[in-house]
C-alpha cells in the first residue's frame, strides 16, 4: 500500500507534529528556519502499512528526507486501529528517535465527520 487514503485532499485525519499554527507558518530551530503549515504534515504524508489483521491495521510514518526539510529531527508516528465488538479504537504512538531533544510535537486524531456525530 503507497499510502493510505481517507479522503481526496487528506490522506490521514491526524495533525502532527502541530496542533494549530506558528507565527507567519514558520519556526527557528538552532538558528535555521523551517517552514510548518497548519497542523502539520502528516495528514498529507504517505504512511506504510506495517501489521494488519482481519480486526486491526497499523500504520507508520517515519522521518524522511522530505519530512526533515520542515521538521529536522528523527521520528517514528504509529497509529493503530482495531474493531472491538462494535467500537472502532486508535491507538498513537510516537518515539524520538534523535540523538537531540524534538522541540515540539503534538499529536490529536480528527476521525472522519466526527463533526456530525457529535453534532458539531
Amino acid at each position: 500500500m503507497a499510502g493510505m487514503m481517507l479522503g481526496r485532499e487528506r490522506r490521514v485525519p491526524l495533525l502532527f507534529p502541530i496542533v494549530g499554527k506558528f507565527y507567519e507558518d514558520s519556526f527557528r530551530h538552532a538558528g535555521i528556519s523551517y517552514a510548518m503549515r497548519q497542523h502539520g504534515f502528516a495528514r498529507d504524508s504517505q504512511w506504510k502499512l506495517i501489521a494488519h489483521t482481519s480486526e486491526s491495521c497499523c500504520f507508520m510514518l517515519e522521518a524522511s528526507v522530505t519530512t526533515h526539510k520542515n521538521y529536522p529531527f528523527v521520528y517514528r508516528l504509529e497509529m493503530e486501529t482495531w474493531l472491538k465488538k462494535n467500537t472502532i479504537l486508535t491507538q498513537y504512538c510516537s518515539a524520538n528517535l534523535d540523538s537531540t531533544q524534538m522541540l515540539y510535537a503534538s499529536i490529536v486524531g480528527l476521525p472522519k465527520n466526527t463533526y456530525k456525530t457529535l453534532g458539531y
